[in-house]
């Protein structure tokens, strides 16, 4: 054989007869100029575009930042002189107030602050702070406790519980209130609470039952999470929220017990209700008075005997109930006994209203004194259709009922007096029974249980008349000066 020998003209044949495809499209390439090279030159060039592109963008974004490091170095500038100025102001501010006499400085101080009460205001409370700060005085703004509030620790405690609190809360407590899940991830200590610096704690430790509930009072700020700088600000409300929702021996929708009775050796009374369940056995200062009367006064069921239509069955089961729980409310009873309808509801009213709470506080006691025994008393209250009626609002709100407590209300009157620099003024006129009336189931002597008043007083009513002859002159004007103001309204 002879030499090996390559022949291209055969080459191509056999390719183009293998992939002619292939072949087909380069020679179409050559025909339109196209070539590999030409192509990434292409792409070279339109990356190279792209690239430039991305130069300008970054330089445009170092241009922006430099500007705004200009601008912060400007207002950091702006800042500095802002607090050389005030730190001038300031120094002059003590040197000047170096040169005030401690009376100047107890002037003003009190101007400030009566400022600042009158207005409530942020520029009257920084005033205020800023001159206490620089007399090195320590300046504690606390919310102030008013007679509704006092009011309406009095009615928490005489019923037994709080009502569910609908807002105006404080404006720190009122995102605690809103938001609970928000602060109660991060609960406090009870032990880093200082309730003392509270005004409204302050005014409800008065109340006996409630100084009692101060260490429930605390787990309750730690466990809501409460920052303890704002119980100064904290308000009656706040409080409210904190025992409804964590202090409550039972708790319902809108009305939460408080306080658990106890035995006579201390221990906390319970009862099992249908599921076998131990509940707390709740009770109040209305309850506690109800129980101490019954027990001490035997004969108010003889007296109940002797009203008109009475029934004896429903008497028994009334101070059974009394005597029991303190109860008095017996309208729930008329599903089982709807003969009842027209018996006599029993009701407790305070001889001191509990919106005059601070009474108690002229004669140098302590409000909470409403809800002593000494001034409750146990009067009629219509029937007992009469106190459905009212519980479900079915009754006109200015009819009062025929009976000893709607009487006494009825004669609730106001009258517009003017003072010696001609200003108006009102005057509440309160018809209460007088102390020492225990019971009041009619205006006959009869139908009453009058006790004995402490301090030598007599309950003798020729000597009480005596005691009126003997008033001085002023009082006889006031009283006169009230039944003149009387007949003029009526003309």
């Amino acid at each position: 054989m002879g030499k090996f020998s390559f022949d291209k003209d055969f080459a191509k044949r056999v390719s183009m007869h293998r992939d002619p495809e292939q072949h087909k499209k380069r020679d179409d390439n050559k025909k339109r100029g196209d070539n590999p090279n030409a192509r990434r030159n292409k792409y070279k060039e339109q990356n190279n575009a792209l690239n430039s592109r991305k130069d300008e963008h970054e330089k445009r974004g170092d241009n922006l930042n430099a500007r705004k490091k200009q601008i912060f170095n400007q207002n950091k500038t702006t800042e500095e002189k802002a607090k050389t100025a005030a730190a001038e102001e300031n120094k002059a501010a003590a040197n000047a107030a170096s040169v005030l006499s401690d009376k100047e400085i107890g002037e003003e101080l009190n101007r400030l602050t009566a400022a600042f009460r009158a207005t409530n205001g942020e520029k009257e409370e920084g005033e205020l702070r800023a001159f206490a700060a620089l007399h090195h005085l320590n300046l504690r703004v606390g919310t102030a406790v008013s007679k509704t509030d006092k009011s309406v620790i009095a009615r928490m405690v005489f019923n037994g519980g709080v009502e569910k609190p609908m807002g105006n809360y404080s404006p720190k407590f009122a995102d605690i209130a809103n938001y609970p899940y928000k602060y109660a991830g991060t609960p406090g200590k009870a032990e880093d609470y200082d309730l003392e610096s509270s005004t409204v704690w302050q005014a409800m430790k008065e109340e006996p039952r409630l100084a009692e509930m101060q260490d429930k009072l605390k787990a309750a700020l730690a466990k809501a999470g409460v920052p303890k700088e704002i119980l100064p600000e904290m308000n009656i409300n706040d409080f409210k929220y904190l025992m409804f929702n964590h202090c409550a021996a039972q708790k319902g929708l809108g009305f939460a017990k408080l306080f658990q009775a106890r035995d006579e050796n201390g221990n906390p009374l319970t009862y099992k209700d249908r599921s076998g369940k131990e509940v707390p056995v709740c009770t109040s200062a209305k309850q506690e008075n109800v129980k101490r009367f019954i027990k001490e006064n035997p004969q108010f069921k003889d007296m109940m005997l002797k009203m008109p239509g009475i029934d004896k069955a429903y008497v028994e089961a009334l101070v059974n109930k009394m005597s029991q729980s303190g109860l008095t409310d017996m309208s729930k009873e008329l599903e089982r006994h709807p003969e009842w309808a027209n018996q006599p509801a029993i009701d407790v009213h305070h001889i001191i209203n509990i919106k005059d709470c601070r009474l108690f506080e002229a004669e140098g006691k302590s409000y909470a004194d409403v809800n002593a025994y000494e001034n409750m008393c146990i009067v009629s209250n219509g029937t007992l259709f009469d106190a459905v009626n009212r519980a479900h609002g079915l009754s006109d709100a200015n009819d009062k009922a025929a009976s000893v407590h709607g009487s006494i209300h009825s004669a609730d009157m106001v009258f517009k007096d003017k003072d010696s620099n001609g200003d108006v003024r009102r005057t509440m006129v309160r018809l209460e029974p007088q102390p020492g009336v225990r019971c009041m189931l009619g205006f006959g002597e009869d139908m009453m249980i009058i006790e004995n008043v402490k301090d030598g007083q007599s309950n003798d009513r020729r000597q009480e008349a005596e005691k009126d002859e003997k008033q001085p002159n002023d009082q006889r004007l006031i009283i006169q000066n009230i039944q003149n103001n009387s007949r003029s309204m009526s003309a």
